[in-house]
């Protein structure tokens, strides 16, 4: 049986076309650093997206080569057994959709009979045509994926770095009282205890603030290597300022959106939509499948596929309304903590006041100094949260940026040229 299959050198020539695209990053794209420059970077240089365009790249080439075993109607042909095997993107829809096939077809000695010509030209190019968009859906998906872990590690050290501005805040504060309280024993108007727990008070922020320090030091090195980049680099971060509001949406049209998105719905579509098509052709041929499946057992396949992709999208709209509901939060949360911040330093000034006076207790400075850190810290949690939800809910509405499409697209177009 000849079969016109693509070349093993056209996958060759496909891992050159990914090489010659892939733009080098610059010190410049770098310093300072933005979250949009950061996905970048590893969308450009990352081995996980590397990966996804080189398992788009071979599914993409085992579709078109599939489809050149699409030559069957000659008498005498021996039996075909067409399976896909999807690889990486099998795994990743295994997970995604339950007792998921790829498609699969026999065609006996003799030729195909009119059902299974049928099927030949209108079941299988339904198959192809929602695997390569099956495909592309999945790139998406998994570069959404590297956005997210990039978000992630992008906000961590943010976090991290704004820790160590607060702990080291901090102990500047219980640096001066500490030389307030020194002044105060050396002029005999307060006891030894209080200069005593003043400085372990002074020690114990010492050790917070290296602490603050090392997670910087790993937030940073976590960063970098989600970036491709040598661990010990420096990374100045550059911040997208915080709006004073929560954005306006539209909870019907980003429902929409996602469901755009969404790389499972996109796969069930196209089971559905083969799924039916294989219900309508057992219909019009009355049981000459070879497999002999009742009309009931295919009004079931259907079935199954509409269930599982209502419930992908019940799925999706319950996470944009969860993402929905956790900006809005965070933007409460930022308001409550801005006016438990400004409560705190004024409570602070206002013990020390009184300390100095002598109307009050060493214990109830320091227990305002761990006030306003505490205040200040989570000040910092919740100007956070709102950054990285509004990061999480572009991923989840598609937002992934120009790059993911252009890119899929010229994979798309070389494979087109190949075949």
């Amino acid at each position: 049986m000849s079969q016109r299959l693509i070349p093993i050198s056209a996958v060759v020539l496909l891992v050159s076309l990914l090489a010659i695209l892939m733009p080098p990053a610059t010190a410049s794209e770098v310093q300072p650093l933005t979250l949009d420059a950061a996905v970048q970077i590893a969308y450009n240089e990352g081995p996980e997206s590397k990966r996804a365009e080189l398992e788009l790249a071979e599914t993409l080439l085992q579709a078109a080569n599939l489809e050149h075993q699409h030559q069957l109607g000659a008498p005498g042909r021996q039996t075909i057994r067409i399976d896909f095997d999807l690889g990486t993107l099998g795994e990743l829809l295994d997970e995604w959709i339950d007792d998921f096939q790829p498609p699969r077809m026999s065609i006996p000695i003799g030729g195909p009979s009119d059902m299974e010509r049928a099927q030949i030209e209108e079941v299988l190019p339904i198959q192809f045509a929602a695997l390569r968009q099956t495909a592309g859906a999945a790139y998406d998906q998994r570069m959404g994926s590297i956005r997210t872990q990039i978000i992630d590690a992008y906000y961590a050290r943010v976090l991290a770095e704004g820790n160590l501005e607060v702990q080291e805040r901090a102990f500047e504060r219980l640096t001066v009282q500490q030389e307030q309280v020194r002044a105060l024993y050396d002029q005999g108007m307060i006891p030894h205890m209080d200069l005593i727990q003043m400085e372990m008070a002074l020690a114990s922020a010492h050790a917070e603030r290296l602490d603050a320090q090392d997670t910087v030091t790993l937030a940073s090195a976590s960063l970098n290597r989600r970036l491709g980049r040598p661990l010990g680099d420096d990374i100045t971060l550059r911040l997208d300022p915080i709006p004073l509001t929560p954005p306006e949406g539209d909870l019907g049209r980003d429902e929409e959106t996602a469901r755009a998105a969404s790389a499972e719905i996109t796969a069930l579509e196209g089971q559905l939509a083969v799924a039916e098509k294989e219900l309508d052709l057992f219909g019009r041929y009355k049981g000459t499948f070879t497999r002999r499946r009742t009309y009931h057992e295919y009004e079931l396949a259907v079935e199954r596929k509409e269930l599982e992709l209502h419930d992908a999208e019940r799925n999706v709209e319950l996470a944009v309304l969860a993402t929905e509901s956790r900006l809005t939060r965070a933007f409460g949360q930022l308001g409550a903590r801005d006016q438990q911040q400004s409560v705190a330093e004024r409570g602070l000034e206002a013990v020390q006041l009184k300390y100095e006076a002598g109307l009050t207790t060493i214990t109830d400075v320091l227990e305002a100094q761990n006030a306003l850190l505490g205040a200040e810290l989570a000040h910092l949690s919740a100007t956070v949260e709102i950054l990285s939800t509004k990061a999480d809910r572009d991923t989840l509405l598609g937002r992934v940026g120009p790059y993911v499409a252009d890119r899929r697209t010229a994979i798309e177009t070389r494979i087109g040229e190949l075949r």
